[in-house]
């Protein structure tokens, strides 16, 4: 094992003592923060040391692993429009067919252009109505960004295929076509996220002046997407991601712009239906329930129809397909789609191949489509912890289901236990174990994976990364934490804000749990998570030091107190409508709106940092924790050096500060990866082989 000895010189702790809000805060490694080229050798030589540690035999023999679990994922439901569907080739091409998984014509990205970071590519697209053009472009910025990504955006015309004279920067995937396909709507910034998270909305046009014109929406976040009626009179912006919600629309034939469903005090989005708005909302149903709103009227929930009522179920999206009403839904936090009629009457279930989700990856913020609508059906994506997505079609006619595209993997001899642990506040605490039949000997090394935050649902898709840690004899823990999405927003805020604490005690329900029911044992306990799942494991690692092993920390905010200085995800209020606090994908909330004589809602308690998320930052803020002589678990730190969700300072500043304070012996490693973006640790097969080699070494695995 490694022994990391105190940082060294270049980062020797230094005197920063403040008093906030009467609590006295020390920060001795406020050096680590800004990218000095003193902390970028610092950091270049712990990655150096990271290396080592984890680029061993065992990196070596689960690579090819790795890049079978995870190039399994690659299955995407085709685009369609009246040329046909547009998908995905296996060369980066663009193949229009037919049908949905028939030869046709292949288009070709553009060249690359000195303005370009990336080269252009069909990792995201949208055709127009009628086939024409197709959108697409260039990842600005290094490595992944999810919601965050931009794109340098252009058109291509498929006929010719040759790209229009248009290049707009800092555009989001998120555009709309005009039905006509005369021109789109799209999503953009003055400049790129780390200098300015605010969006805009604008206009270009495709006649022969190519004119681009800017709607005077202002304050928009990186949540905000646009959406058009179905004859192009109507045009809606929706803006956050925990609550999505329609707060604008404008009407084509005035050419103004007036709020529409801003002061809704919940999540509150859908789509056209004529004259009126079918949406999904959690106001007065957390679980969420469809209402029939008239454009007309919007702001007078009197007016509201009710068209799919509040069940067990947990409704996460809708699609209209022609008169159809495509639902999508969690129930014990299983995908499942129904299909409806606009007036709510039910047709039928969809019969799905298993339970499992209709949604790539493991996680799912409200309001992402499931569906991908055809004339008379519909494609989607199904996997399961055992099962890569494969590509189905449903048929209205026939009510039937058909697979298009098989899973390119399955889990052999897959077991999949559902557990509930008890909370100490006596709540059950939901986990599924996915392990393989006969490889297992209990205790066993076990992961933990979990997300826990922003409305987030967690669903049960294919196992991918953790993959080959399951094929070794290993058990996979994915625990469904307060402050996620998969039980409705109660679930959600019960571990959000004043709650956040709660999000870190189920974990820890959840390991004393495992240990307790002799799946696994402290020793062969680890944890591993990605952004706010990073910030959960540095957190628990640091609150309850002696439950755990190791941990992967995967793109985590370790310092809550100083992450407001952070452009893109630091709290960083925007100007506009929402009084200036349309922070980032956030979404201000009038509670007493729709109740009569209702009090002012009750204050609440005053943050100690007035730019924090949370009320008490200092209670599991992992960098403000660390104590002096306490034996700390093992620790990998991972950090992209392009990440604007969650840049490198925040891994920089925990790991020297841990590797100084720490007893034990167990290594803290950080590893930071040149040009990678927030996505990348768990979708680059090297980033995921290097994590999950520490933490199979730490947990005994070699």
């Amino acid at each position: 094992m490694i022994r990391h000895e105190a940082a060294p010189p270049l980062v020797a702790p230094g005197r920063i003592v403040e008093a906030i809000d009467g609590i006295v805060v020390r920060d001795p490694y406020r050096t680590l923060e800004e990218d000095s080229p003193e902390a970028l050798i610092w950091q270049a030589d712990e990655t150096g040391r990271a290396m080592g540690f984890c680029r061993g035999d065992l990196f070596r023999r689960l690579l090819p692993s790795v890049e079978g679990f995870l190039g399994a994922e690659a299955v995407f439901a085709p685009v369609f429009c009246r040329a046909g569907w547009f998908r995905q080739s296996s060369d980066g091409g663009l193949i229009v067919s037919r049908t949905l998984n028939g030869s046709g014509k292949v288009l070709s990205p553009g060249p690359r252009e000195p303005e370009d970071n990336e080269a252009p590519s069909f990792s995201w697209f949208q055709p127009s109505p009628d086939g024409r053009f197709v959108a697409y472009g260039a990842a600005e910025g290094g490595g992944r960004q999810g919601g965050a990504q931009l794109l340098r955006l252009r058109v291509l015309d498929t006929a010719t295929g040759e790209d229009l004279p248009i290049r707009i920067p800092h555009v989001t995937a998120a555009v709309q076509w005009l039905p006509d396909s005369s021109g789109l709507y799209i999503v953009y910034g003055a400049a790129r996220a780390t200098e300015n998270p605010e969006r805009r909305v604008g206009f270009q046009s495709l006649d022969e002046s190519y004119l681009f014109g800017i709607e005077p929406l202002r304050g928009l976040g990186f949540g905000a997407r646009v959406e058009i009626s179905p004859g192009g009179r109507y045009l809606a912006v929706r803006t956050g991601r925990r609550e999505p919600r329609t707060d604008w629309i404008l009407d084509h034939r005035t050419g103004e712009w007036r709020p529409f469903l801003m002061h809704v005090p919940a999540a509150c989005f859908g789509a056209f239906a004529g004259d009126e708005y079918l949406a999904v909302t959690t106001w007065r149903s957390p679980r969420g329930r469809i209402v029939s709103i008239p454009l007309s009227s919007a702001d007078d929930p009197a007016t509201w129809r009710e068209v799919v009522p509040e069940t067990k179920a947990v409704i996460r999206d809708i699609t209209v397909v022609g008169e159809m009403l495509v639902v999508c839904e969690f129930h014990e936090a299983v995908s499942r789609l129904r299909v409806m009629r606009t007036d709510g009457t039910e047709a039928c279930e969809v019969p799905l191949p298993g339970p499992g989700s209709i949604f790539q990856g493991w996680l799912h913020s409200l309001g992402t489509p499931a569906v991908s609508p055809g004339i008379d059906g519909f494609a989607f994506v199904h996997s399961q912890y055992d099962r890569s997505p494969s590509l189905h079609w449903y048929d209205f006619g026939k009510s039937t289901v058909a697979e298009v595209v098989p899973p390119a993997m399955q889990l052999a001899d897959a077991v999949i236990l559902h557990e509930q642990f008890t909370a100490d506040d006596g709540e059950l605490v939901p986990v599924v174990l996915v392990s393989r039949k006969g490889v297992v000997t209990t205790p066993a090394p076990t992961i933990i994976f979990c997300y826990g935050a922003y409305n987030f649902a967690m669903v049960p898709g294919w196992i991918g990364m953790l993959g080959p840690f399951v094929e070794a004899g290993g058990i996979a823990a994915f625990a469904h934490v307060r402050g996620g999405g998969e039980f409705g927003t109660l679930w959600w805020r019960e571990g959000h804000h004043e709650n956040k604490q709660r999000s870190f005690d189920d974990i820890y329900a959840v390991a004393e749990g495992l240990v307790y029911a002799q799946h696994t044992t402290s020793e062969q306990l680890g944890i591993v998570g990605l952004s706010n799942g990073g910030t959960n494991v540095c957190t628990a690692i640091i609150q309850r030091p002696g439950l755990f092993r190791a941990g992967a920390a995967l793109a985590p905010h370790c310092d809550l107190l100083r992450y407001n200085r952070d452009h893109f995800c630091g709290g960083v209020a925007t100007t506009g409508h929402h009084q200036g606090l349309h922070v980032n994908s956030g979404t201000w909330r009038d509670p007493t709106w729709g109740r009569e004589g209702a009090d002012p809602p009750p204050e609440r308690r005053r943050a100690h940092f007035p730019q924090a998320m949370y009320p008490d930052p200092l209670a599991y803020s992992p960098y403000h924790l660390v104590e002096d002589g306490v034996a700390y678990p093992a620790l990998l730190l991972v950090c992209g050096s392009e990440d604007v969700w969650c840049p490198p300072w925040h891994s920089r500043k925990l790991a020297a500060r841990l590797q100084a304070a720490t007893a034990s012996s167990h290594p803290v490693l950080l590893r930071c990866w040149e040009g990678a973006g927030h996505i990348d640790p768990v979708s680059d097969p090297q980033q995921v082989a290097e994590w999950l080699a520490f933490l199979m070494a730490e947990l005994g695995m070699s």
